[in-house]
């Protein structure tokens, strides 16, 4: 029990990216497109669609060369999912994606890690992964980004 405790608190912490600064209500995030440098307004929109809630927004800023930023990659392997690499600094997207799991994925390059629950249900002996429906950390084809959320933002990037 211990162990999915330690798991499920690490879940709630924030890894604070330096390539994120704040400008009134709006948060820029740096980032190398990549395999994606002809798709930049795109993405932008894909991302600024789901990160965006009131007056408050992340905005991309779009660097030409990768340095120590997050570079976004095209997956090489047909089936496999979408995932951020912390150490290499990559966002590896899947194949058919829609904007809300790319919106997911710059989650975790905000810093926030995945927020679903693994619970023991007894009755099939096992555990089973528990969503939150409305949270994009969450659910990444129907969430959004939470209050919560929006104030873990307001507090790592004041």
């Amino acid at each position: 029990m211990v162990k999915y405790l330690n798991i499920d608190l690490r879940r709630f912490q924030i890894r604070r990216n330096s390539h994120v600064s704040r400008d009134g209500e709006k948060l820029h995030l740096e980032l190398y497109a990549g395999d994606f440098s002809n798709m930049t307004e795109l993405l932008s929109s894909y991302i600024q669609s789901v990160w965006t809630s009131g007056s408050q927004s992340v905005v991309v800023d779009w660097r030409t060369t990768a340095q120590d930023l997050f570079s976004i990659f095209a997956s090489l392997s047909p089936g496999q999912r979408s995932f951020v690499n912390y150490t290499d600094r990559k966002v590896v997207l899947s194949d058919g994606l829609n904007r809300k799991a790319i919106a997911h994925e710059i989650g975790h390059v905000l810093g926030f890690n995945d927020n679903y629950f693994e619970i023991w249900d007894e009755s099939h002996c096992e555990c089973q992964h528990q969503f939150r429906e409305d949270d994009i950390m969450s659910n990444h084809s129907s969430g959004s980004v939470t209050p919560e959320e929006w104030g873990t933002l307001t507090r790592t990037y004041p």
